[in-house]
């Protein structure tokens, strides 16, 4: 078996590859921007990306950004084909364009598409009616290149039910479903754990650490909601750190230029606050082993690693009430669920939490056993990725 993956196939492409060439008589070629082999024994393709085209309107610049990038991609695969190499699966990503074009190059290859979601038009409130219209049209500009993807594609996989009911019903029928997952053997309790502040002091287990991560700091992500809420949490428990990791939104580049941080940061003692930025996989992993309770606020989106990762290093976690954060977090078995957008009842929630550590420990624990039962990516994600190209060939 042949199989071709693109740069971006889902966040576990390496995990992928290394499980397919493992497999006697496989051979795996991959795109890769560096020219370096996403895992051992992959052969790596690179090709040059075209420069950003000068168009004036963001949706039509980055789809035709897109187009040069596929058509780039394709240049390097017609090369690849020159070579010899014809996969019987290819495996790319609908929201990049990297594979768009390779089922020309190899018409009797099978094409699997990774799907993270279709922007939905229908969703822009507010506004003036012009302004608004334009956001529509917009939107709906930017999902054409995911919808070519799917069209093209013979089969596609997204991380949850959520993310596939919100596809058009044309091309939900043949969407899998297979969560991102987690390492949890990286991500793992560890009593033994510490974290340093860069102010002096370390954290540990049982201390009372709540953590807050997310790629960025903004309010889809429930940082305006969870930094309002701060100050009630901290004068109801003296003891408890607060440690945030993440970069800032728009143009604040610390905590005394964010809007949101300004306006609550009179009523907090800064020694008890921690902004770690954004932080590599190691510092993460001990961050999580030290949180007694991990927040994780979103509005309806699909899930980040972030989630998944804190449940399987035991926190408490303490989440939105969402459909996509239902899939995973049962409210009171394995996390504690509320209001996205409601500061006071994420304070009292938190004070709960941390006022009852003792009731939480089977939350905690239930949540590490889902994982490793459920999410975890060599044991239980890859196999189905597995299973699917498989099914392709």
């Amino acid at each position: 078996m042949r199989v071709f993956l693109g740069h971006t196939f889902t966040a576990r492409r390496r995990e992928i590859a290394e499980a397919i060439t493992a497999i006697p008589g496989t051979e795996v070629a991959a795109f890769d921007p560096k020219g370096q082999p996403v895992a051992p024994g992959v052969r790596p393709v690179t090709f040059p990306l075209p420069p950003a085209p000068e168009i004036e309107r963001a949706e039509v610049r980055e789809f035709a950004g897109k187009v040069a990038q596929a058509e780039a991609a394709a240049r390097a695969a017609l090369e690849l084909r020159r070579d010899g190499f014809t996969p019987d699966v290819i495996c790319g990503d609908a929201n990049t364009a990297d594979t768009l074009y390779l089922k020309d190059v190899w018409p009797d290859a099978r094409l699997l598409v990774s799907i993270d979601r279709l922007w939905r038009p229908e969703s822009v409130r507010g506004g003036d009616e012009g302004s608004s219209d334009a956001e529509r049209w917009a939107l709906r500009t930017r999902n054409a290149i995911r919808l070519l993807a799917l069209d093209a594609a013979d089969a596609s996989v997204t991380t949850s039910q959520w993310q596939r009911d919100r596809l058009p019903a044309s091309y939900r029928e043949g969407v899998a479903v297979v969560p991102e997952g987690v390492d949890t053997e990286a991500f793992r309790p560890d009593s033994q754990a510490r974290f340093k502040l860069s102010r002096g002091g370390t954290l540990q287990d049982g201390d009372e650490v709540i953590s807050f991560s997310s790629r960025i700091l903004e309010e889809a992500r429930g940082y305006g909601t969870f930094v309002r809420a701060l100050p009630e949490v901290l004068r109801a428990r003296p003891q408890a750190r607060v440690v945030i990791a993440g970069m800032f939104a728009g143009t604040a580049k610390t905590p005394s230029a964010d809007p949101t941080w300004r306006s609550v940061m009179g009523q907090l003692d800064p020694a008890r606050v921690e902004f770690v930025g954004r932080i590599p996989a190691g510092q993460r992993t001990r961050l999580l082993q030290v949180s007694a309770v991990s927040v994780y606020l979103t509005d309806p989106a699909p899930l980040t690693p972030i989630l998944f990762e804190a449940m399987a290093s035991g926190c408490t976690i303490v989440a939105s009430d969402v459909a996509s954060v239902r899939e995973v977090i049962e409210h009171g078995r394995t996390g504690v669920l509320g209001s996205f957008d409601r500061p006071q009842a994420l304070a009292d929630m938190l004070v709960a939490v941390l006022a009852n550590a003792d009731q939480t420990r089977a939350m905690r624990a239930a949540a590490r056993d889902l994982t490793v039962s459920r999410y975890d990516v060599r044991g239980c994600v890859v196999p189905q990725y597995l299973n699917l190209i498989k099914g392709l060939r």
